[in-house]
């Protein structure tokens, strides 16, 4: 019985190709060109596909990336004929040419990157959280677009299965690692700790740069009601349209101040604008609200009774958090090893699980011939009853040594001597079948 394809040992196994930009490789207005909404992606995937309908892709898009993980990576050009249908959505986008900031990598080596971007170690922040839910939308369009393949499946099955353990399992996304996030930690343990009726009243100083992202972030959680003030009043109406806050005049906070749970300094006044007289009367009432000095210079006039915090104790408070977490990235590493080794037993099974049906394929034509030359021996009365019987001694030879190459499947890509063995009893099973 000849098999008409090439031997496990022999044949490559499909995996995947990456070829991408990210914020460590390229500059902004490189990535700008080469990010891709979500309707783009999937215009962009489902083009790639009716192209080549056993194309398997994934497109991670994010403000610090654009990756493209393709498969399968048994075709050579597989990168560069893909790389051309991105330059017609994207004619200008450097990735394309020879002189760019890409990368490109594949096997074991994209699986490990993917893995590694999985668990936040490859993020501007250690450790980033949002990542994870980044990934799991690049597969869901995949998915709706008609590219996801098994192959791509299973690499970004891993890849979150390593991002989940390396959460529960490690302190690499423990607490609040950007300054952003620190001053939102900060605030949310506040609050939570200050009784209150109805929601908290947060005051936010302010209404540049600095004050739109705080006040972004604190939208974001919902950590209250947000209060903007500035010198002019359209610059803090701005603001509050954006956060979903209200705007006040500079000179109403004085009388705002008695009421707030929280206050945000973040201009860049030249002198302070929170008089410590003011601060000191606070604390005579009793209260302790939250007093947060962001800007620079200081906005907040030291020596008050008040505690103040300023830029410098967040910074240290997220460079606290930021060596927690990379103390942990050995042990996110060694998750990650692990995944990839189950990446490889996976490959290595479907590699073999695609010979023992070609072999099965193969004895039941081999079966039919010698059940058809036992009916025309008169040895039995019926050509089914003879197909039946040369069936049954074919598929008896065939599950004893079957069983034994599944059994050893995932042990093959760690050891050589289960190599051999693979090998050894890939051999054994086509020579039992050839001569049933």
């Amino acid at each position: 019985m000849q098999l008409d394809r090439k031997t496990p040992a022999t044949m490559q196994r499909p995996g995947l190709q990456l070829v991408g930009v990210s914020f460590r490789t390229a500059p902004i207005a490189v990535r700008e060109q080469l990010s891709f909404a979500a309707s783009e992606t999937i215009a962009l995937l489902r083009a790639a596909g009716s192209r080549r309908p056993d194309l398997e892709a994934v497109v991670l898009s994010t403000c610090n990336r654009t990756e493209f993980y393709l498969g399968p990576a048994t075709d050579p050009e597989l990168v560069q004929n893909f790389l051309m249908l991105v330059r017609q959505m994207r004619p200008q986008a450097p990735i394309l040419h020879d002189a760019c900031y890409r990368y490109q990598l594949g096997g074991a080596d994209a699986l490990r990157h993917l893995l590694r971007v999985a668990c936040g170690l490859d993020s501007a922040v250690l450790g980033d959280l949002q990542i994870v839910s980044q990934v799991k939308q690049a597969v869901q369009l995949a998915s709706v677009s008609g590219t996801l393949g098994r192959s791509l499946h299973q690499a970004f099955t891993e890849a979150i299965r390593a991002a989940r353990r390396a959460r529960s399992e490690t302190a690499i996304s423990q607490g609040a690692a950007s300054l952003g996030s620190a001053l939102i930690g900060l605030v949310g343990g506040h609050l939570d700790q200050t009784p209150r009726r109805g929601p908290a009243r947060i005051l936010i100083l302010g209404a540049g740069q600095i004050a739109r992202d705080i006040g972004t972030h604190l939208a974001k959680r919902g950590c209250g009601e947000l209060w903007f003030f500035n010198r002019t009043l359209t610059g803090a109406e701005s603001l509050a349209r954006h956060c979903g806050g209200h705007a006040l005049p500079l000179a109403q906070l004085e009388s705002e101040l008695d009421e707030a749970d929280v206050i945000i300094a973040a201009t860049a006044a030249p002198e302070p604008l929170l008089r410590r007289a003011v601060l000191d009367r606070i604390a005579t009432q009793g209260r302790s609200p939250l007093v947060v000095d962001a800007g620079m210079p200081r906005n907040v006039e030291p020596g008050s009774s008040l505690k103040v915090w300023d830029i410098d104790d967040i910074r240290e408070r997220r460079e606290s958090v930021l060596a927690e977490r990379q103390a942990a990235v050995p042990a996110v590493e060694q998750i990650i090893e692990e995944q990839i080794a189950a990446w490889e037993r996976w490959q290595a099974a479907q590699e073999l699980e695609a010979d023992i049906a070609l072999l099965y394929e193969s004895a039941a034509r081999r079966g039919r011939e010698a059940a058809s030359e036992l009916f025309a021996s008169g040895a039995v009365s019926c050509p089914q009853k003879a197909e039946r019987i040369v069936s049954r001694a074919i598929r008896r030879v065939l599950h004893e040594h079957t069983r034994k190459l599944r059994n050893h499947a995932y042990q093959r890509a760690s050891s050589p001597e289960s190599a051999t063995l693979w090998a050894a009893l890939t051999r054994k099973v086509r020579e039992r079948a050839q001569t049933q």
